[in-house]
């Protein structure tokens, strides 16, 4: 229980003001979460993160994409050589054949959408959204993991083209 809320609980069960109160702290927690799951541009990348993870695999199929999810899917495996040489070069750790799927699979595509295609949306956002997705499937450190390497890598991306 947070701290916060401790102050309430000396109220009987079930008081209007106890739930009120609890449910506006729980909505506040998971505001921004909702956001996310709610918002198309995160699901669109949602089902290229499922179908390039999917691909690791044999013998599975893709997920129903769009046509421009599997048009990005396929922009990613045209320039698969330069994401991996990117990612390797940015994990410090391991390389990518080492790395958890997902991870590698999210890194795949916010390797791609940062610096192969044309900047629809600022790099930050797509940083955040690829962090959003590790915290979403990944685990405790992915976050981390797919923060630093998009960070660096796009960081040393834009300093070279000035």
């Amino acid at each position: 229980m947070h701290a916060q809320n401790a102050f309430l609980m000396w109220l009987p069960a079930k008081s209007a003001v106890q739930e009120k109160w609890l449910t506006t702290c729980a909505r506040r927690a998971g505001s921004n979460r909702m956001k996310k799951e709610l918002d198309p541009r995160h699901v669109f990348r949602k089902g290229i993160i499922q179908a390039l993870y999917s691909k690791t695999f044999e013998h599975t199929s893709a997920p129903p994409l769009s046509a421009k999810q599997k048009s990005i899917c396929k922009d990613i495996e045209k320039h698969q050589k330069d994401i991996n040489a990117i990612i390797d070069t940015y994990a410090t750790t391991f390389d990518h054949t080492k790395m958890a799927k997902v991870d590698y699979a999210i890194l795949q595509q916010g390797v791609y959408e940062l610096l192969f295609t044309d900047k629809a949306e600022p790099y930050k956002v797509v940083i955040d959204e690829a962090v959003e997705l590790a915290k979403e499937y990944g685990s405790d450190s992915s976050s981390k993991l797919v923060n630093g390497i998009l960070a660096k890598a796009y960081s040393d991306h834009a300093t070279s083209e000035q």
